[in-house]
């Protein structure tokens, strides 16, 4: 059978040559942003590569609008952005735990996040990093990536990364949600609520490294192709529970890796494309459904991998199976 080959094109972060200023946060307590006397450099702009690394806490506070080109949160002691219902525009990248054995931590309370286009918004690159999002709050992304780094086939970065979506909060991807993106990468996405992470691109589950998303409680995740366990060795598990998973093209559960997906009620529907449960050689796909309904063309259980399911109850609906 025809194997597919599908390839993060995530592109590398790009700095112009007139980027030539850096300012780092110097407060070792809690301060506002705007407050040119908590940086060594001045209050960061869209010039500068603005630093969150020293242990301290930079708050952006209500109607605030700050910006900054590279924004890089954590260091060897836990560093922390807080946002309450301020906006952020970074006009390259935001990354969290830049560099190895760092903690960086950026909670958005309301309020708005931006990053620019072909430009990375990580959550744990080489370190460990998390993301809360609580309220209404937006994250505007190009690529998003929770735990590690990729461009292309080459892993850039193994870190740790955790993002938790609360209440109405809404991650507006445009290109790509990479969980577990370097080899030995680990990266978990939790939504909860009427919170929402959605992609006009791919959402992998596991893509080199391990990586893990549970849906709660009417979230939804969505993405123009569903992967769980992409790469060779990975391991990628998804469970909905009582959330919902769409995609309006193919979900494959175990690709290359080994996958799994636990439904304990809610919704999946892959119902314009097919779904594959151990896509490639040597994969191995698994579905348990406990509750809820399922939902695809053709449903393939062992497509050149190996493929199961275990129906406990709910619903399963597919126009064919093999």
């Amino acid at each position: 059978m025809k194997k597919s080959k599908f390839v993060i094109c995530a592109t590398m972060t790009v700095f112009p040559m007139l980027l030539t200023q850096a300012t780092s946060w110097t407060n070792s307590g809690t301060g506002d942003w705007t407050n040119t006397l908590n940086w060594d450099s001045g209050v960061p702009d869209g010039w500068k590569e603005t630093n969150i690394k020293n242990g301290g806490t930079s708050m952006v506070n209500n109607g605030e609008t700050v910006s900054g080109a590279k924004v890089s949160i954590g260091g060897v002691n836990e560093s922390s952005l807080i946002i309450n219902e301020g906006t952020l525009n970074a006009v390259w990248s935001v990354w969290i735990a830049e560099e190895t054995g760092t903690k960086g931590y950026l909670q958005i309370n309301g309020g708005k996040i931006t990053n620019g286009n072909d430009n990375n918004f990580i959550v744990g690159r080489a370190g460990e990093g998390t993301l809360e999002a609580n309220g209404t709050a937006q994250i505007d992304a190009d690529w998003s990536f929770i735990g590690g780094e990729v461009i292309g086939t080459t892993t850039q970065a193994n870190g740790t990364g955790l993002m938790t979506l609360n209440d109405s909060s809404f991650l507006n991807d445009r290109k790509g949600i990479i969980v577990g993106a370097g080899e030995t990468s680990f990266g978990a996405l939790i939504v909860n609520g009427n919170s929402r992470a959605i992609s006009a691109g791919v959402f992998y589950v596991g893509h080199f490294g391990g990586g893990e998303a549970y849906l709660y409680d009417n979230a939804l995740a969505s993405a123009s192709e569903i992967r769980i366990a992409n790469g060779v060795n990975s391991t990628g598990k998804v469970v909905i529970d009582n959330g919902r998973m769409e995609t309006s093209s193919h979900l494959l559960v175990g690709v290359s890796g080994d996958g799994e997906l636990i439904m304990d009620g809610g919704s999946v529907s892959a119902s314009s494309g097919n779904a594959f449960l151990g896509r490639n050689a040597n994969s191995n796909g698994s579905m348990t459904v406990n509750d809820g309904s399922f939902q695809t063309n053709i449903l393939y259980i062992g497509y050149s991998g190996t493929g199961s399911t275990t129906i406990n109850a709910g619903t399963v609906t597919a126009s064919g199976t093999t």
